[in-house]
């Protein structure tokens, strides 16, 4: 139902014929057909070794509240389950002379990480493009090549509007100066984000983000 894009009762539905009849396909070799009908058992048994496997382990640490919850409903013991975030350098990333809000600051709108489906990067572009501002600029970092048919599918959605810049990726010693001219960094990611270490270092620069719901760590 995920990957379908389809209502939620397609897809228990589809649980549900699983649930029934996907069990004969279990003693077939792994193939498209028998994760397409055995996806119900299949899942069944990686989460009973999941939670068997939780429950045994002396320490599990959790990289955001999002998946703490998440290893909690799944077998993990609550007293040797910690939360441990990850972080960024102090020495390596600073806050900006100039602040991001600073009076007269043109606006500028940064995308740092893989350009893929799955970031969301076309949904941002989409948006900028509806955005009447003239003195605004959006920055897309980490553009490898032409970015393959999704590269192309960025540059003909951003068409002639110069004001997006598409970009390669940038070394982690050179990243300093490109969150320093930022406005905010944007993270519009489509599928389920854990702990990006990008969200990190731009709230270390005292960046402003703008995330989607499924950044794992939109509770802090």
């Amino acid at each position: 139902q995920e990957r379908s894009g389809g209502v939620a009762l397609v897809g228990y539905l589809g649980a549900a014929l699983s649930a029934a009849f996907g069990w004969m396909s279990l003693g077939l070799p792994v193939s498209l057909f028998r994760r397409r009908t055995a996806f119900y058992w299949e899942t069944l048994r990686f989460a009973g070794r999941l939670q068997s496997f939780l429950s045994r382990c002396s320490l599990v640490l959790a990289l955001n509240s999002q998946a703490h919850k998440i290893l909690l409903r799944n077998g993990a013991t609550p007293g040797r389950t910690l939360l441990c975030a990850l972080g960024a350098p102090l020495d390596a990333l600073s806050p900006p002379a100039c602040p991001p809000e600073t009076p007269g600051r043109p606006l500028i709108i940064g995308y740092i990480g893989r350009v893929e489906f799955v970031k969301g990067v076309h949904i941002l572009v989409e948006a900028f493009r509806l955005a009447n501002i003239p003195d605004a600029k959006l920055r897309i970092i980490g553009m490898k090549g032409d970015g393959g048919e999704y590269g192309r599918r960025l540059k003909s959605l951003a068409g002639d509007d110069i004001r997006i810049e598409f970009l390669p990726p940038v070394p982690f010693d050179s990243l300093m100066p490109e969150y320093q001219r930022l406005s905010l960094l944007a993270m519009p990611s489509i599928w389920l984000e854990m702990a990006p270490l990008v969200l990190q270092e731009a709230w270390q620069m005292g960046l402003p983000v703008f995330g989607s719901n499924t950044i794992g760590q939109h509770e802090e």
